[in-house]
């Protein structure tokens, strides 16, 4: 099972919009070799013709495309942002809190997923998450989400 680790994290991260905010999730995992940066241009390209589909909850934004040859190594990114951005989102925008799924085979991320998923649902580890600013904060949040 992918495990978050706290190279996976990046807090209170300026983004002047939505694909910077993207970039700077995606950054984290091209710096680990995880994805290629045409990953991120895949999601731009999805988030063209669906719309943002990906921001799943108010604030809350999760960006992923298919799998896909630019996925490297299945992994997790997220990033808080320090000024919310739009994602065009009719209900759920402003946007501060960012995450990337980058998955290699469609299912090796589910598991994980499914403890991103748990852990965003409780607004206490939300705050957690905004006011996190160090590496401890990300160990701690990665331990959390690890379960």
């Amino acid at each position: 099972m992918i495990k978050l680790q706290k190279e996976d994290f990046a807090f209170n991260v300026d983004a002047a919009d939505c694909r910077e905010a993207i970039k700077k999730a995606g950054n984290l995992l091209i710096k680990q070799s995880k994805i290629s940066p045409e990953y991120i241009n895949e999601i731009f390209s999805a988030m063209n013709e669906l719309g943002p589909y990906f921001v799943i909850a108010p604030g809350i934004a999760l960006a992923h495309s298919r799998p896909s040859k630019s996925v490297y190594c299945s992994g997790f990114s997220m990033i808080t942002l320090n000024h919310p951005v739009k994602f065009g989102h009719p209900t759920n925008d402003p946007v501060s809190i960012v995450c990337m799924v980058a998955s290699k085979d469609g299912k090796d991320h589910i598991e994980a997923l499914k403890n991103i998923a748990i852990f965003l649902s409780d607004d206490s580890n939300i705050n957690l998450l905004k006011n996190a600013k160090t590496e401890a904060d990300a160990e701690m949040i990665s331990k959390l989400i690890n379960n």
